[in-house]
């Protein structure tokens, strides 16, 4: 069985997106760019020797026009919605890999070393910059997002402590820059990736 690449992602036209950033450079901007990453993430990793489906937060129509499976978040904190996810990509795929919509440089040669890791760890994360994740894998549908908050500083350190706690075996990828504020959006244009 091939493999999945999970995308998380809002639907720009009815929900709120890139907020932080929104506040840094104005909400029309920030939607912009989000647009921009996100199209940039669906048309990279469109079409590659592994699925790829959108779970869409918000109404996914938008989605509709990549031609590509988009299926609906559920459940009522983004852990839960990621699991629900994890679980019902791994019925059909052997290993899943998951990200959201804010590193435009994810593609088939970050995916494909995911899958790879996953070949002999439980999990592979990808560490953010500012303490999150922005790419997590696994073969089985382990419940390591039960966080009592999400969008702070020790995302990763409290999803490495259930993962040993639980005693899963797990690898980093390299860590990565997410954008989030109007210095990260910087540093993304000053390389010329926006």
């Amino acid at each position: 069985m091939r493999g999945v690449l999970i995308i998380f992602a809002k639907n720009p036209d009815t929900e709120s997106v890139k907020t932080r950033l929104g506040r840094d450079i104005g909400k029309k901007r920030a939607k912009k760019i989000y647009t921009k990453i996100l199209n940039k993430l669906i048309r990279t990793n469109r079409n590659q020797d592994y699925r790829l489906v959108v779970y869409s937060y918000g109404d996914p129509e938008y989605f509709l026009k990549y031609g590509i499976k988009v299926k609906q978040q559920k459940g009522l904190d983004l852990g839960e919605r990621m699991l629900n996810a994890f679980r019902e990509e791994l019925k059909i795929s052997s290993k899943a890999v998951l990200i959201g919509s804010d590193i435009p440089t994810i593609g088939r040669k970050k995916v494909s070393e995911a899958f790879r890791i996953l070949e002999d760890c439980d999990v592979v994360l990808g560490p953010a910059l500012d303490g999150g994740y922005y790419l997590v894998g696994m073969k089985k549908p382990l419940n390591i997002f039960s966080l009592d908050m999400w969008s702070h500083s020790n995302v990763l350190a409290d999803t490495i402590k259930l993962i040993e706690e639980n005693k899963y075996s797990y690898a980093l990828l390299e860590e990565m820059r997410d954008i989030d504020t109007a210095q990260d959006l910087e540093y993304y244009t000053k390389i010329g990736i926006l």
